[in-house]
């Protein structure tokens, strides 16, 4: 080796055991790396005693509807209602939803009298997407739909579909007979009732 060069075996061992940075940086200066703090080889056991898991079976509870019959009596109705977990990025897969049931029952084959009579003339007046996003929501994917209600409460809403409680997201065909059989229980959904 040449005056000034040192091969890297040669280096004492002094200099191997520091924590230097492996290369100089940007700068050209090498600076050694901040010792670590000191880990424990073993934690502490914690000295309270277990919580025993309860055996009691939860109480199933009716599921409220994402707004109150008041508040959807002053919407068009009938109204699909579809609550999704934001969380989840499922905002995609409710407005499908939407526009496939939006274009099943259209208002505007109503109201140009192009729907046949046989169809049973049902439509969706409107619809809302309601985004949820705290923990006590994540998973969720539910269908409701708002129908005028014969009583003083302004409105029926009903539940067609829950992610959590059915297993899994509807089958689309489906999910037009529920919502066919509110709000046009005669209307033919064609070639999506048919049974395979």
């Amino acid at each position: 080796m040449s005056d000034g060069q040192t091969d890297a075996l040669s280096l004492p061992t002094q200099e191997w055991q520091q924590p230097w940075m492996p290369s100089a940086d940007v700068f050209g200066k090498a600076e050694p790396m901040p010792a670590a703090a000191p880990v424990p080889l073993e934690t502490p056991m914690s000295t309270q005693p277990a919580k025993e898991e309860s055996n009691k079976v939860p109480v199933v509870q009716e599921m409220e509807p994402p707004i109150t019959p008041a508040c959807a009596s002053g919407l068009k109705l009938p109204c699909l209602l579809i609550e999704y977990c934001d969380r989840c990025r499922w905002q995609h897969r409710a407005t499908w939803v939407q526009t496939e049931l939006l274009l099943t029952f259209s208002e505007k084959e109503y109201l140009k009298g192009t729907s046949s009579k046989a169809s049973g003339g049902g439509y969706l007046a409107s619809t809302m997407l309601l985004p949820c996003a705290t923990p006590e929501t994540s998973g969720r994917f539910r269908v409701w739909v708002a129908m005028s209600s014969q009583s003083d409460t302004g409105s029926d809403i009903h539940l067609l579909w829950d992610r959590k409680k059915q297993g899994g997201f509807p089958e689309l065909a489906e999910l037009k007979r529920l919502l066919r059989d509110y709000i046009a229980p005669s209307q033919s959904l064609g070639h999506s009732e048919k049974q395979k």
